[in-house]
């Protein structure tokens, strides 16, 4: 009886400590204000990518930024954090850590049109968000001085490091780097640092060294939320499987992977590298990603290695990248369910490519501000009549050009003129105008993308006529 009490005494304190635990996870979020007078309007998505394979965002936070300028959110982190938002020309960065408060500082105005976003020569520029008051401990600062000194000592010893591959340089520049900022009490910062002077032993062999490998990847935990882990881990692992394959003796590994063979690629890495499973499937995954591109390996086989992680015993989070990295390798490819889209007429009605089935749509993102577009619509006019009867242009075009009805309208051009968001844009993965995509009535993607008008779509789509034509004939003759 004593003992039933005793333990029933234990489980008591478990649950209050699990209780008190939950509560003070709750009475410390993150706390995240400013004030941002030129983004009066902006809605601002705060995001951390859930892996660096399949790149899909996870939101940490939104938020409006009001009127006056001011903005607020509040919301909860179980760990320290790398965030990131997406506005204009900037890509802004800043790390947050949970129950802290942040003033954030915008940087300066740059309007970017979503013209110049198609651009396929458009990047947006990385800056870091701007922070009032905050303590000499903050994440953010300790990481700023950290990479500023780093910078200098790697300046001071670069030919040594990089050109005569000397060692002692890198030793000196490491033991002055731990003598400018010692131990602390922050374990994140304490592993930013370790993962980043390792970048300068990478430095010296390129990570062809089991010495380093095991140091960096085999004795520590993978971490690819940590940005120097994953900036070492893409500069060693990269096209893995075409640096296997091509290396001596690779033949028998190029036939793992174009059997598909999970179980034996899994095995080459845990036995033969002397890997943690948990490595050697973040290399996997990772390397099906960039194979994927590459073309040395077949796509079928690659799909068919997710599918079976899919149904593999590996953890769940590791599956979960799986789905996601598919999707994204499948996504937009010929033969695929084209993603469903909304847009609106210059009446403000919206639409949908659900009104189009049972017809071949050609799905025509253009501008007709842009002069070669405008080339593009002339030629649908004057050469392409053949073709309309059998399927319907959908020209699409941005919401800054929301006023050009009239012009349209002079011009005649030939389809339906509408106008789509920049995030029902993105969608199709729109880089630059004009793009166009081919749909089928079943609502499959037949050329994904499409030939523009003047470089050849009537001949393409001609061909598809034809053969469905011969599969008629072929069918009315059994």
């Amino acid at each position: 009886m004593n003992l039933l009490k005793k333990m029933n005494r234990v489980l008591f304190l478990l649950l209050g400590f699990f209780m008190f635990s939950i509560v003070q996870g709750q009475n410390n979020p993150v706390t995240i204000k400013g004030n941002a007078s030129d983004y009066a309007g902006y809605t601002i998505e705060l995001y951390q990518l859930a892996d660096p394979f399949s790149e899909v965002k996870k939101r940490v936070s939104s938020f409006q930024i009001n009127a006056d300028g001011s903005f607020h959110s509040e919301f909860q982190l179980d760990e320290t954090t790398f965030c990131q938002a997406d506005f204009d020309a900037w890509q802004a960065e800043v790390y947050l850590e949970p129950g802290k408060n942040y003033n954030l500082v915008f940087p300066p105005l740059n309007k970017v049109s979503d013209l110049q976003k198609r651009n396929p020569f458009f990047n947006a520029e990385t800056v870091s968000f701007g922070l009032i008051d905050a303590p000499e401990d903050d994440i953010n600062r300790m990481i700023q001085a950290f990479e500023q000194s780093y910078t200098e000592q790697e300046n001071s010893f670069f030919n040594k490091i990089y050109l005569t591959k000397s060692q002692s340089a890198v030793d000196s520049l490491k033991s002055i780097m731990e003598r400018n900022f010692p131990d602390s009490d922050n374990r994140y910062f304490e592993d930013y640092k370790f993962y980043r002077l390792g970048s300068a032993e990478y430095a010296l062999h390129q990570g062809r060294n089991d010495s380093f490998v095991e140091t960096y990847f085999v004795k520590k935990a993978p971490n690819l939320q940590l940005q120097p882990y994953k900036q070492l881990f893409e500069q060693l692992f990269t096209n893995y499987f075409s640096v296997t394959g091509n290396s001596i003796g690779g033949d028998a590994f190029k036939r793992l992977v174009g059997q598909a063979d999970l179980s034996g690629i899994e095995t080459y890495f845990i036995t033969t590298k002397n890997w943690s499973p948990k490595l050697a499937h973040l290399v996997i995954l990772a390397s099906i990603n960039d194979a994927f591109y590459q073309g040395q390996f077949g796509k079928n086989s690659l799909l068919r290695l997710l599918e079976k992680i899919s149904q593999s015993s590996w953890p769940k989070s590791e599956k979960k990248i799986a789905g996601a990295l598919k999707e994204k390798l499948t996504y937009l490819l010929p033969n695929s369910v084209a993603p469903q889209l909304s847009y609106t007429d210059f009446d403000g009605k919206k639409h949908t490519l659900n009104e189009l089935a049972d017809k071949y749509v050609y799905l025509h993102f253009t501008s007709v501000s842009n002069p070669i577009c405008r080339q593009h619509l002339d030629y649908i006019k004057s050469s392409m009549q053949s073709i309309l009867q059998n399927v319907t242009f959908v020209h699409l075009i941005p919401e800054s050009e929301a006023s050009k009805k009239e012009l349209i309208l002079q011009q005649d051009w030939p389809g339906n003129f509408y106008i789509v968001s920049e995030s029902e844009t993105d969608k199709y993965k729109v880089k630059t105008y004009p793009s166009a995509y081919l749909i089928s009535p079943e609502g499959i993607l037949i050329f994904s993308p499409a030939q523009n008008p003047m470089d050849g779509f009537g001949s393409q789509f001609s061909n598809i006529l034809k053969q469905k034509r011969i599969e008629e004939l072929r069918n009315q003759s059994k």
